[in-house]
């Protein structure tokens, strides 16, 4: 039955099937042996009982089928391998055998506490790992032992209280690591030893509160930092040290409650998109965006509490600037921003939070900057024609006396 793709065998009181039983029907889809007197799952047909395997897009699926213990006999072409919400409670030691092409493994909600050394042993050809929504608190040293093309790592919403120091000495070609949601309180040095090759970082969600100055040196090619959500009291500017490639600084929802001068200086040349909002900043240092210039494409400062910003003319490249549920106080000395928003071509979403008068006014809008000394003058300038614009139209009055 070569062409055989779906075979219903339940309640047939089997108790042996031999392993080359189906070893004639390569397009085997389906396989249900269940209600039978088997001992273990066999493998048949290249696909574990309980499971499906697609042969053209080289696809293995158990998910969702209340297994206990990882199945084996995949097909050994398969490239993607989903094994989610069973409840496998650990990964033993060389899990997935014969499956050397395997590039996408899908691991999460399994309800996983302990990946065992050499648990992804064989595996040359793992780019990504899901371990999403486990009990994972720890990683040994060889735990990603025989997968050394990983790439993409996600840890996210586990139990970690602190990076698995080590864990990343085995993945020279790690790029993006996952770690958010867990209860990781601090960066320490040698936590990303290893992981020289990672562009993007994840740790939204955690409980950090300090990281080391040297937690982020062996990260030398970092692009992306995401830290929102955790417990940093300040801008973590030592550690920035070290990351000239560093494009996307996120940290939202930290407790900041005032940034001092220079605090984004180590990462001024390559930073374009700065994720400031709902911290609750009260105060920003006038030379805070110290270095900070044209290459800033998106600044993100809403939700927090502070009247007034520092100057942000250089900031010439902007493509979205968010300032919404910002209480600024509309006197004189917002009257350089004033100015500087008539100039962009954004919604900013600027609003005044005093003096009563202007209250709940947009910036640009508020008549209160009209008694400021200079504005007349401004407003002359503004609405006065310059010299290039009357040079214009000059000929057009000449042209029309000689058609006369």
């Amino acid at each position: 039955m070569a062409s055989l793709k779906h075979l219903f065998l339940d309640h047939a009181a089997l108790q042996d099937v031999a392993a080359e039983a189906f070893t004639r029907s390569p397009r085997l889809h389906t396989l249900d042996l269940h209600a039978n007197q088997l001992q273990g799952l066999p493998a048949l047909a290249g696909c574990p009982h309980g499971c499906s395997c697609s042969p053209d897009s080289h696809h293995g699926s158990c998910e969702n089928r209340g297994l206990q213990e990882i199945p084996q006999g995949f097909p050994r072409d398969t490239r993607l391998l989903d094994l989610r919400r069973n409840t496998f409670g650990v990964v033993p030691p060389s899990a997935f055998p014969g499956l050397k092409e395997l590039v996408s493994l899908h691991l999460q909600s399994c309800s996983i506490r302990a990946l065992h050394p050499g648990a992804l042993q064989g595996l040359e050809s793992l780019v990504y790992l899901y371990l999403t929504d486990n009990r994972l608190s720890t990683l040994a040293a060889t735990a990603f032992e025989g997968a050394p093309q990983l790439a993409y790592l996600n840890l996210d919403r586990n139990a970690f209280t602190s990076l698995p120091t080590g864990a990343f000495q085995l993945l020279p070609n790690l790029i993006s690591l996952h770690l958010q949601h867990n209860a990781i309180g601090e960066l320490a040095e040698g936590d990303l030893a290893g992981a020289g090759g990672l562009r993007w970082l994840y740790l939204a969600g955690n409980a950090i509160k300090h990281i080391s100055p040297t937690a982020l040196a062996p990260t030398a090619m970092l692009e992306k930092l995401h830290l929102e959500g955790n417990q940093l009291a300040e801008v973590p500017t030592a550690a920035l040290q070290g990351l000239p490639a560093l494009s996307e600084l996120k940290l939202s929802c930290n407790p900041i409650k005032r940034m001092r001068d220079r605090v984004f200086l180590p990462v001024a040349s390559s930073l374009q998109h700065l994720y400031l909002d709902n911290m609750g900043l009260q105060q920003i240092s006038p030379g805070a965006f110290t270095g900070l210039g044209p290459k800033i494409r998106s600044l993100y400062l809403e939700g927090n509490k502070m009247s007034s910003i520092p100057s942000m003319s250089n900031f010439t490249g902007l493509e979205i600037l968010n300032l919404r549920d910002v209480p600024f106080h509309c006197d004189c000395q917002l009257l350089p921003l004033r100015r500087w928003i008539d100039k962009l071509n954004l919604r900013v979403g600027a609003t005044c939070g005093s003096p009563t008068e202007a209250r709940g006014l947009k910036v640009k809008l508020a008549t209160t900057f009209q008694t400021c000394p200079g504005w007349r003058d401004k407003t002359k300038a503004a609405s006065k024609p310059s010299k290039k614009k009357r040079s214009r139209k000059s000929p057009a009055r000449g042209f029309k006396k000689s058609r006369a």
